[in-house]
């Protein structure tokens, strides 16, 4: 029942079941000890979109301080409205198709770089959302998040995880979850800790915790149903490009 969300190069969404699910959907189950299976949807689609953007639009071949400072500080800057911009995080293709493109879509005159960038880091956490979908339909719900993961070094994505998913996320102290992971892994082997459960208890710690804002349900419900409506009606573009 807990998941593991990691906002970085690659989406990677897991839940953890006492059972594997046994759905064609879902991306992969992997074993994980005796009663213990996580589920697993993933793809390229999440925060390798602001690195290229960064590579692209703010460093521009030149030395900048703190890039991804300045992109959270100008998404901090926009008040969220239902006609902002669309961004579709495919830059690498996607889990449903190699054919699928990103692109900025509802752009218009009064819209600046803040609103593009508000858009990129909500359709990542849309597809995000997009591939936990997958996993709850699949029957491993869930009603708390860990967020891991570059994304989750932000001070605004996690919040709008927290929104757009509609469950409470918490942030680990540790930069490095996956190093964290393998330590206490090697803890359990030689016997340092008794279990997996020992291990977490001695060597993770909550950083920060982000509760849904009831007043964004709506709004994030209705954006999505037009990520997904455009998403869609992309596809028989990609199809023929």
């Amino acid at each position: 029942g807990d998941a593991s969300i990691i906002c970085g190069t690659w989406s990677i969404n897991q839940v953890f079941s006492a059972a594997p699910v046994k759905d064609p959907s879902v991306f992969m189950v992997a074993g994980f000890g005796p009663g213990r299976f996580v589920n697993i949807e993933s793809s390229a689609t999440s925060a390798a979109n602001l690195e290229w953007y960064v590579r692209e639009f703010v460093e521009r071949g030149q030395h900048h301080g703190d890039p991804f400072g300045y992109c959270n500080a100008r998404v901090a800057e926009v008040a969220p409205a239902l006609d902002d911009p669309l961004f579709l995080p495919f830059l690498y293709g996607s889990a449903l198709g190699v054919d699928y493109r990103a692109g900025f879509f509802g752009i218009a005159g009064w819209h600046g770089e803040a609103h593009l960038l508000r858009a990129l880091y909500e359709g990542v956490m849309f597809e995000h959302r997009r591939h936990i979908g997958v996993l709850r339909s699949a029957g491993v719900p869930f009603s708390a998040a860990t967020l891991s993961g570059g994304g989750s070094r932000s001070p605004v994505w996690p919040q709008m995880f927290a929104d757009g998913l509609n469950v409470p996320v918490t942030v680990a102290e540790a930069q490095e979850t996956g190093a964290l992971g393998a330590a206490i892994g090697a803890g359990v082997g030689v016997g340092l800790f008794a279990d997996y459960e020992d291990g977490i208890a001695g060597m993770t710690r909550c950083k920060a915790s982000y509760v849904p804002d009831p007043a964004m349900l709506a709004h994030y419900d209705s954006r999505y149903d037009r990520y997904l409506q455009l998403t869609e009606a992309m596809r028989p573009l990609w199809r023929t490009s």
